[in-house]
């Protein structure tokens, strides 16, 4: 490239200017020390973009992204028309707040980035060039700059470049003359089916070469998606859906989009079991847990109760008839007899899913309470229940003899005569029925773990006895109910590894252990992501019905082949970047269909070449 004196000065000064205002302007591209592609006068978009951009390195290279010192990208019209402070050096026109900007909007404040924020690969390339031709020529000052990430157009460029990352060369001691250059491509779709064409005409033909002539030492690593959630190679942090896949790694690769079980070197499960899944066994069980957490609300920082909206929501007329039932029902030794005899359902992988049949009496008025929709009915129906036990038919009312709740304790003390209701005021009426509602739950998780050996009683008891003895006790029952949230999330993994990837009682034990023992020293986290190891036997009818859904190789380059360091390429069956660049088509050719056989599937393949060289 020929560097003339004019080239030089207009580098030198857009240098000058990044450095005095954090932002400048190359040939309509920002050079800039934050990443702003924000369509609104929020950052949260520029925060998920910059996550997104680390997460695929690091799936791509295996190797984390360093803080980016100067972000190069380009402005769309809307945000031009927000720039300030600099817009007579970037020589930006002003533009009318139309349709044409709104509808832009629109497009963009979608996650990730737009097509409009991608500049040219020439251009990006021929600010690294001049960069590396100063700092060749000693002008250390510019390493300040470094490390340099440009988001370039990968459809406007044959090597379809996305991502080009220059940094120091830390192998070589920080040498000023010397920097390793990154660069993340895209290619595809193509047909399975063409990975193995021997014609030459196969887009892997340069893969081939470089898996089976240039390298020196080959790692590969395949991940299969249990949900068909795992297929992008960037996940959006604000997702919360559940997802479940197996990440494997082998010493040495034989055949593309292909795992042998004689190289595998480990093989990890990645199990984000989100709660709440209807489809979920363990629904039955989170329906209680959103009433629970409803009514604490009651005791949060808006104390407003948030009542149950459910087609099930009973009238005060039918809640008192239903409660009626409930106490007659415990008049009447057959009634209870036949209730308690009812057979637990299991599904097929031996695990018992139904709600318990053996209910005590403060379990039973749950079943009624949790169904009202107003504190006025709520008051009505613990009034009812006074009601009786002030006619004395509280001997009758059978409890489990750990039911320590405020309700338990009101019909022990009444066995003696001792009944004394209390003035339903202030949130009494709702910390009774939360706390009869905590109760019953606990015991419901506790039974599930004790019916199916995956848990001991004291195991979940120490997840559960977190609470501080100085609190007052709506804070313990908040606390409690934390604990509530880790059992279920705990309840949810064992369903997920026993259903969907068919371990045995013996290795869910052992998972169920870990995740109880971690949740003894953190919070709550619906987003949790749960990782363990397994062998190759453990899932083994897995692996070999189910195609990956990322399959990637990494190599070092012989020594006689200078600059080129390391090279790694990644298969993906939906396009990889679909969550980071939100308004980018390739080809019009469609995704991938699991219900094809696996030569028709399409895959994307993703290349990362990390070059050092002398600047």
């Amino acid at each position: 490239m020929c560097f003339t004196d004019d080239n030089m000065e207009n580098f030198c000064n857009v240098i000058k200017f990044l450095n005095e205002n954090g932002k400048a302007e190359w040939n309509g591209c920002i050079l800039s020390k934050t990443l702003d592609v924000s369509q609104t006068d929020s950052k949260s978009n520029n925060d998920t973009v910059v996550h997104l951009i680390k997460d695929l390195t690091s799936k791509v290279t295996e190797e984390s992204l360093p803080d980016i010192t100067t972000y190069m990208y380009a402005e769309s019209s809307c945000s031009k028309n927000m720039s300030n402070g600099f817009s007579d050096y970037l020589n930006v026109t002003d533009q009318s707040n139309d349709d044409t900007c709104n509808d832009s909007l629109s497009l963009k404040t979608a996650n990730g980035l737009s097509i409009d924020n991608l500049v040219p690969f020439s251009v990006a390339q021929n600010f690294i060039s001049h960069f590396s031709y100063c700092l060749a020529n000693g002008n250390n000052s510019l390493k300040k700059f470094l490390p340099i990430l440009a988001l370039c157009d990968g459809q406007t460029n044959n090597r379809g470049i996305y991502f080009l990352l220059v940094q120091n060369d830390a192998s070589d001691g920080g040498n000023a003359c010397r920097i390793v250059t990154n660069a993340i491509s895209c290619h595809g779709p193509y047909s399975a089916k063409t990975w193995d064409d021997r014609n030459g005409k196969s887009p892997s033909k340069s893969s081939n070469r470089f898996l089976h002539e240039s390298s020196t030492m080959t790692d590969m690593y395949a991940e299969f998606d249990l949900f068909g959630s795992c297929s992008s190679l960037v996940k959006d942090e604000g997702e919360n859906t559940a997802q479940s896949s197996i990440h494997v790694k082998c010493s040495e690769v034989r055949k593309i989009l292909s795992l042998d079980p004689s190289t595998i070197t480990s093989i990890d499960v990645i199990l984000k079991p989100v709660p709440g899944g209807i489809q979920s066994p363990a629904f039955c069980y989170y329906k209680n847990l959103a009433v629970i957490q409803g009514l604490l609300g009651a005791f949060g920082p808006d104390k407003e109760v948030q009542w149950t909206e459910t087609t099930e929501l009973l009238e005060q007329e039918d809640m008192l008839k239903k409660l009626n039932e409930v106490v007659d029902s415990f008049g009447n030794i057959n009634m209870v007899s036949s209730m308690d005899q009812n057979e637990q359902e299991t599904d097929e992988d031996g695990y018992i899913t139904t709600p318990r049949t053996e209910l005590d009496f403060t379990e039973r008025i749950w079943e009624v309470l949790k169904l009202v929709g107003s504190k006025q009915d709520l008051i009505k129906g613990i009034q009812f229940v006074f009601e009786q036990l002030e006619l004395g038919r509280g001997i009758q009312f059978w409890l489990h003899e750990e039911n320590q709740t405020y309700l338990a304790k009101l019909i022990r003390s009444s066995y003696e005569g001792e009944i004394s209701a209390p003035t339903l005021q202030g949130d009494l009426p709702v910390r009774i029925l939360a706390e009869i509602g905590i109760d019953k739950l606990q015991r419901d998780y506790t039974e599930f773990f004790f019916q199916n050996s995956i848990s001991s009683s004291g195991r979940l008891d120490q997840v559960m006895s977190q609470s501080n003895p100085d609190h007052n006790e709506s804070q313990k029952l908040l606390e409690k109910f934390e604990g509530l949230r880790k059992l279920h999330h705990i309840v949810e993994l064992a369903i997920h590894c026993r259903q969907y990837l068919k371990l045995s009682s013996g290795k869910v034990l052992k998972v169920v252990r870990s995740a109880s023992q971690g949740y003894l020293c953190e919070k709550f986290d619906a987003s949790k992501t749960f990782t363990f190891s397994v062998s190759y036997s453990e899932v083994r009818d897995f692996l070999e019905t189910v195609e990956p859904s990322v399959w990637k190789v990494k190599s070092k380059m012989p020594i006689n082949k200078p600059g080129m360091n390391v090279c790694s390429l990644c298969w993906s069956r939906d396009f990889p970047f679909d969550k980071l660049l939100s308004d980018v088509t390739l080809h019009d050719v469609l995704l991938s269909d699991d219900t094809l056989e696996t030569e028709h599937r399409s895959f994307y393949y993703v290349t990362a070449k990390s070059r050092s060289v002398h600047a």
